[in-house]
């Protein structure tokens, strides 16, 4: 899902038909799937190339893995801009962003997966600043599990969306809170309370800095939701012991309609 891009650049016949070069920041499960999609799926490869994978962590883990080509091991994450990505991925850690986000965007698209730090006013300030600047590179996000995000946000441009709640229900050890979320957690979890328990309902700006693994969808939407944006989408946490599954439920009243859209998608859970 595009959040914002500058004005199209004009790409010479050379710029159209390379492959585009992508940086992937975080080599956990999914950075290592994404650097051996890019290097192998049949698919990607025709169209993508690696310019470098880093782990901010461990540098030593990247260069430890042998389908890493050596040259795109990348162990300062400050020498980013020397290896040329056309687009960079990160899926780390949200701080990534707010020390490096508009940074990235001088000189490639970006895509973040740690959605959760727009929630920091001055990280979502500088990047939205700096995709609207001369240098034509824009913010891309994974929809994800958010089910209608393009929808949510066409409704958004054409100003037919007034309001949107997005309630992310989880079993209690599929949550990693901070506190105070994470003292609540906890005080429902040794009550031994079934059911239902809302940890947090209110903007999401508010939830975000707090559930910052557990509300990247959330974040995505109020994003998708440009006119709400993170202070005017009201997100809710639920923990569930019943739950086997991560429910995720969009409310959307719209404008001239007495009767919300709603979605809910289901994704299985991993058991304890």
């Amino acid at each position: 899902m595009r959040v914002l891009r500058a004005p199209a650049r004009v790409l010479s016949s050379t710029a159209l038909t390379r492959r585009r070069r992508v940086g992937i920041i975080g080599f956990g499960a999914v950075g290592q799937y994404l650097a051996r999609t890019v290097q192998t799926d049949p698919v990607c490869s025709q169209k993508l190339e690696l310019a470098f994978v880093c782990e901010p962590m461990d540098a030593r883990a990247v260069r430890a893995d042998k389908s890493i080509p050596a040259e795109c091991a990348l162990d300062d994450l400050g020498d980013f801009a020397s290896k040329g990505a056309d687009l960079i991925v990160e899926v780390a850690h949200p701080s990534i962003s707010e020390r490096y986000g508009a940074a990235f965007l001088k000189h490639a698209d970006y895509l973040v997966a740690s959605v959760t730090t727009f929630a920091d006013r001055k990280t979502e300030s500088d990047m939205l600043a700096a995709a609207k600047s001369g240098a034509g590179h824009g913010i891309y996000i994974p929809a994800g599990a958010l089910w209608g995000a393009r929808d949510i946000q066409n409704m958004a441009f054409r100003g037919n969306l007034r309001g949107l709640t997005v309630t992310m229900k989880k079993a209690p050890h599929h949550l990693k809170l901070l506190p105070p979320l994470s003292d609540r957690l906890a005080e429902v979890v040794a009550s031994g309370a079934s059911g239902e328990t809302v940890l947090y309902e209110g903007p999401c700006r508010g939830l975000a800095p707090f559930a910052p693994n557990n509300t990247n969808t959330i974040a995505a939407a109020a994003l998708a939701a440009h006119n709400l944006g993170m202070d005017g989408t009201i997100g809710r946490l639920v923990c569930d012991p019943s739950l086997q599954a991560h429910i995720v439920e969009a409310s959307c009243p719209l404008l001239h309609s007495d009767l919300p859209a709603h979605t809910t998608p289901l994704a299985p859970a991993c058991p304890l």
